[in-house]
């Protein structure tokens, strides 16, 4: 059964993979603002530009290498803020993997190579988009910080209302993240969640046992 999960987790990121550019196409207008959270090599950011070619973006990368790459790729286009979202700002131990540094974070889910510490700049989203105009969509794929960092986006979840666009996986969730916290905290803001191919509004346990049990990892939460 494990090998099945297995099996079941990758052919749906596979098809999450597939679906994400269609439904971001389906709600940014040009000049939609965006924030990437763990923009990592700037795929997803690519993306997003392209989208939304006259939005103010704002990317977090928290490892010094890939943020200075992010600004010679989009050579002042986007604001690239070399930091870590968590739940309040301050400074955190960052387990950095130069192999995979895909996996890395401040609570790495998997360990494949050798990690370098690195301490990073910690920060909030309620911190960081006080000011400018609102955010219209939060992409976050952060290693298993996304209940922390949305913790700290209470006052944008309330005020601003932005779709998010998350990974939460099975290794976060047997990591210490909560499945059911994060669906509550959402819901207590209001949000519905959703599924990528279309479940939902999924209740705090059905999103907690796709996630353990169905091989989901990619959700949208909507205002």
């Amino acid at each position: 059964m494990r090998h099945a999960l297995d099996d079941e987790r990758e052919r749906r990121k596979r098809s999450d993979h597939d679906v994400l550019p269609a439904l971001l196409a389906s709600v940014l207008h040009p000049q939609a603002r965006c924030v990437d959270a763990g923009a990592n090599a700037g795929e997803i950011l690519n993306l997003l530009v392209r989208l939304a070619p006259e939005g103010r973006h704002v990317a977090f990368e928290p490892i010094p290498a890939l943020a200075e790459r992010l600004r010679g790729r989009f050579n002042g286009s986007v604001d690239i803020r070399e930091a870590a979202l968590a739940d309040a700002p301050g400074h955190v131990t960052f387990q950095y993997f130069p192999d995979h540094p895909d996996c890395s974070g401040i609570t790495p889910l998997v360990t494949l190579s050798q990690a370098e510490p690195l301490k990073v700049r910690a920060t909030t989203l309620d911190e960081e988009l006080a000011d400018g105009p609102p955010v219209q969509l939060i992409k976050m794929d952060i290693e298993g910080a996304e209940l922390a960092a949305l913790r700290g986006a209470e006052q944008v979840l309330r005020e601003q209302r932005p779709l998010i666009v998350f990974e939460h996986t099975l290794a976060a969730a047997r990591n210490g993240v909560s499945s059911l916290e994060l669906a509550d905290l959402l819901h207590g803001a209001d949000y519905r969640l959703f599924a990528f191919d279309g479940r939902g509004p999924l209740d705090g346990r059905e999103f907690e046992r796709l996630v353990r049990d169905g091989g989901y990892e990619n959700f949208i939460a909507r205002a």
